[in-house]
């Protein structure tokens, strides 16, 4: 299996670098945009697997827009929210609009890492060979 890609929106720079170097270290290609802006410009002819975004971004943005606009141009991506304000409501909203997995802040990195691993082994799997 090729290595997973992972399209990670944090807009928190050291939590971005950290994230990134261990999905780095565990195998995974990772496109890390610093702004959602950036998300909207990706070049939707390179494939992703799993997005990773934040509840809240920088200038009003939020994790279910960037969900939004990345499941146009990548409809089967699977997708983790992570946020600090998690909830039972939420986590049910967060279902609702398409995410698999939501995390709460503060967790720990291999936490997010075990996610997206999760997350494309259980994609890999249900593929036929």
């Amino acid at each position: 299996m090729k290595s997973p890609r992972v399209l990670l929106v944090e807009d928190n720079r050291l939590l971005r670098w950290c994230v990134c170097s261990e999905l780095h270290r565990g195998g995974c290609a990772v496109v890390a945009p610093e702004t959602v802006d950036e998300v909207m410009r990706l070049d939707p002819a390179q494939p992703v697997n799993v997005l990773v975004t934040d509840c809240r971004l920088a200038d009003g943005h939020n994790g279910f827009e960037v969900l939004a606009c990345v499941r146009e141009r990548y409809p089967e991506i699977c997708a983790i929210l992570i946020s600090a304000e998690a909830d039972p409501q939420l986590a049910a909203r967060a279902r609702d609009a398409g995410f698999d997995v939501v995390i709460e802040k503060p967790c720990r990195v291999a936490e997010i890492v075990g996610a997206v691993r999760a997350l494309t082994s259980a994609t890999s799997a249900e593929r036929p060979s």
